[in-house]
């Protein structure tokens, strides 16, 4: 057997030591370049940064980007809450738990019913909202006392979204025993959004006064011809951007560290966002620029002037009331339709300095809603009775209270306000409710 002469053993064993050390320095020139890269394209050296970056992109965020939508767009309702975000819905700096049709989850399904509880369904605007939370243990325990609840279970399951006006509750109602659900009793608390959003909201944007609040504003955004195509390169960019993040954001010790990689991903990442950044501009010059179409405004109003604009809007709500009660009548439902108390009702409270300071604006947006809007509702609210509407007029009702009820400038109450509230609702349920 020929054996290797020691030379050539020799030379081939310089050579792959050339190798190897020509392909280390080649790599210590590479990476130390990249380093002097990523000090140019970040304007400094943090392997945590570009980390923290790299994580980030991977699981979809992107720097400016606006957060997941509180509220998004329904097709009977006009809008809920947005049940994909984790940890819900957050408001006043708390986080509230949002049900999977979109409504406050309170732990009682919206449409599984149980002949063995009582539900008490709240339909309404923010001010039913914040009560189906402030007001509920209150209500359940004024109704308790009662024989006829004592011992019960009783739900109160919240259908009250911060913004809806009639129809919603009227659509919202109508949806959820389309579902299945079944309810005792339903309690609808409004009046305030029905002759405030409308003037100051979509009135300016030619909106019908049946449609949602800030319609013009929620469907604006939706896509047109012109841009489906910039959308959908821009929506595959943001997962291509993601699923690049990703591959970089899972490489271990020694490659994690490594100027190279790290650069190659900062170089086509910036290369995509820069890409997204122009498909962004284009989609938002196509929103800006859009005239006004059907989608944004729906039917023309048949108003003409502000008192017949608010002569329409009463006379909506009356309809959706009356519609309500016969809905409930015809599901063996109770049904409660409460007038909810404003501040700006003028004698409906005595105001303190401090309560004034901090319940009333004199310039503000929905004073002028409340003023010339109230009292037509009240006036339909008496029609409402005399039709057979069990009808609740409770604009008075803080009317000799000298504590501070309200907590902010527009139409909510502190907790005392909500237990009055909850204790006058309790008292009308117990007038009208039949015995068990």
């Amino acid at each position: 057997m020929a054996t290797i002469p020691p030379a050539r053993r020799s030379g081939r064993l310089k050579r792959a030591t050339f190798v190897v050390i020509t392909a280390m320095l080649v790599l210590a020139a590479s990476e130390l370049i990249s380093l002097v890269g990523l000090v140019i394209f970040d304007g400094g050296l943090s392997f945590s940064e570009i980390h923290d970056d790299q994580r980030r992109r991977s699981q979809g965020f992107e720097k400016n980007a606006p957060p997941p939508l509180d509220e998004v767009l329904h097709p009977f309702l006009g809008w809920v809450l947005n049940a994909d975000i984790p940890d819900g819905v957050e408001i006043a700096e708390t986080s509230f738990p949002v049900n999977r049709l979109g409504f406050l989850d309170q732990g009682n399904s919206p449409t599984a019913g149980n002949p063995n509880r009582v539900r008490v369904a709240i339909v309404g605007g923010s001010v039913a909202w914040y009560f189906s939370m402030h007001g509920r243990k209150r209500l359940v325990e004024r109704l308790q006392q009662d024989p006829r609840y004592q011992g019960q279970q009783i739900d109160v399951v919240s259908l009250a979204l911060s913004g809806y006006k009639q129809p919603q509750q009227l659509m919202t109602l109508a949806w959820l025993l389309s579902l299945g659900a079944s309810f005792d009793v339903v309690v609808n608390i409004d009046g305030f959004n029905e002759v405030t959003l409308h003037p100051a909201e979509n009135h300016p944007k030619q909106v019908h006064v049946g449609y949602p609040r800030g319609w013009h504003e929620r469907v604006r955004e939706l896509p047109r011809s012109e841009i489906v195509h910039t959308l959908y390169r821009h929506s595959s960019l943001r997962i291509v951007r993601r699923d690049w993040a990703l591959w970089f954001s899972e490489l271990r010790f020694p490659c994690r560290y490594s100027p190279s990689l790290n650069l190659a991903w900062r170089w086509r990442d910036n290369r995509l966002r820069q890409q997204l950044d122009q498909d962004l501009s284009v989609i938002s010059s196509q929103w800006l620029n859009q005239a006004r179409v059907y989608m944004h405004t729906g039917p023309e109003n048949g108003y003409t002037n502000d008192e017949e604009m608010y002569d329409e809007l009463v006379a909506l709500w009356k309809r959706s009331s009356l519609q309500l009660h016969r809905l409930c009548q015809g599901n063996r439902i109770g049904y409660l339709h409460v007038l909810q108390p404003n501040q700006y009702v003028a004698g409906s409270k005595p105001l303190t300095a401090e309560e004034r300071e901090i319940a009333i604006e004199p310039k503000h947006k929905y004073r002028p809603g409340v003023i010339h809007g109230y009292p037509r509702l009240v006036s339909a609210g008496r029609q409402l009775a005399a039709e057979g509407v069990d009808f609740l007029d409770l604009t008075m009702l803080f009317s000799k209270t000298r504590q501070p009820i309200y907590i902010d400038d527009c139409c909510h109450y502190n907790q005392q306000g909500n237990d009055m509230v909850a204790d006058s609702i309790a008292d009308r349920i117990l007038q009208t409710a039949p015995n068990r």
